[in-house]
């Protein structure tokens, strides 16, 4: 058991078990989805910190699920009081370990992601959107230059799905 201190970041950072060099710290997330997802678009690769309410803990591991490849996740519930509660493992494994009585209560999160996965991800979906708009091919090698993405990788997948 890990021993309290002034803050739930430096209890959690102790017991999580994710290597916590430095890490970066958004403080309680915010409600829309939308500006969640922003908070999660860390801009280091350090680990990344975060508070939640047990009513939106749910909506985060599920934004959490469906937009980011988290490597190592660790949540900490009531951290430094009678009831403290450590959950680590994959966002699934959470979201199915986690029951609804065990849900109430001030959280705290730690976690780190698959960075490369990320990045793919987000090449991918530029691209898919780019192919949306049935820009011309001069048009979409400029975008994908501007957004550090290959014009090669950019042009290659528009003319695969233009083919489709």
């Amino acid at each position: 058991m890990p021993l309290p201190g002034p803050s739930a970041v430096a209890t959690l950072i102790s017991i999580s078990g994710i290597r916590c060099n430095t890490f970066y710290f958004v403080g309680f997330l915010p409600k829309k989805e939308s500006e969640k997802i922003n908070c999660f678009k860390c801009p280091e690769n350090s680990p990344l910190l975060f508070f939640e309410t047990a009513k939106r803990l749910k909506a985060t591991l599920t934004t959490l699920e469906t937009h980011f490849p988290v490597s190592e996740l660790c949540l900490g519930k009531e951290l430094s009081k009678t009831f403290e509660t450590i959950f680590k493992g994959s966002v699934t494994k959470l979201m199915k370990t986690i029951k609804k009585s065990e849900i109430k209560g001030e959280w705290v999160g730690l976690l780190t992601f698959d960075h490369n996965k990320l990045y793919l991800d987000y090449e991918n979906k530029t691209i898919q959107e780019l192919k949306k708009e049935n820009l011309s091919m001069k048009q979409t090698k400029k975008i994908a230059k501007l957004l550090g993405i290959s014009a090669n990788k950019a042009t290659h997948f528009k003319e695969l799905h233009t083919k489709i």
